[in-house]
């Protein structure tokens, strides 16, 4: 009964979508629970997302992401135990006080993650993002090395570039 008003209104406006649809959603790890994936699963979604973003504390309290320790792992595991074969992470590189060295700590654990796929976006600030004053980006050296080192890092490990930011575990 739990899932049925989801089915009937995506019913409702996509009719036989469970045939020719992907329904993917994404989800913030921090505020995660079985519940809420369950429900996901019972209304026909077949890819899931995580916004990672970093796995550099004080990175991710910088973002306001709260999900020290191992909680993003284990956000990945439940998603990868209801959609094993179609689970993708995001990174964002780029951050004030991000350095090389910290990005490639963030791709090592993202592949030891065990996901399919991941996405990686370069942060680009704007008028309307509201950082606090004095934040040191990296230069644009720094951010276009680390966009060339997913690249590289990911294809070492067994990933195809798909577009210009994902990254897609091969299954040669």
């Amino acid at each position: 009964m739990k899932g049925i008003l989801g089915e009937i209104i995506i019913n409702e406006f996509v009719p036989g979508y469970k045939d020719r649809a992907q329904i993917s959603f994404e989800v913030n790890p921090g505020g995660l629970s079985a519940e809420k994936l369950d429900a996901f699963k019972e209304i026909g979604a077949t890819r899931a997302s995580a916004g990672i973003q970093t796995t550099n504390e004080p990175l991710l309290s910088f973002l306001k992401r709260f999900m020290a320790g191992d909680k993003g792992q284990r956000a990945v595991d439940m998603l990868l135990e209801r959609w094993p074969g179609n689970t993708n992470i995001d990174l964002i590189y780029g951050l004030p006080g991000q350095s090389p060295v910290s990005w490639e700590k963030d791709l090592n654990a993202a592949i030891e993650m065990g996901v399919p796929s991941v996405t990686v976006y370069e942060l680009r600030p704007s008028d309307r993002a509201r950082f606090p004053v004095n934040q040191k980006f990296p230069t644009l050296y720094e951010t276009m090395l680390m966009h060339v080192m997913a690249i590289q890092r990911f294809s070492e490990a067994g990933f195809k570039q798909k577009i210009d930011n994902q990254f897609v575990k091969s299954d040669e």
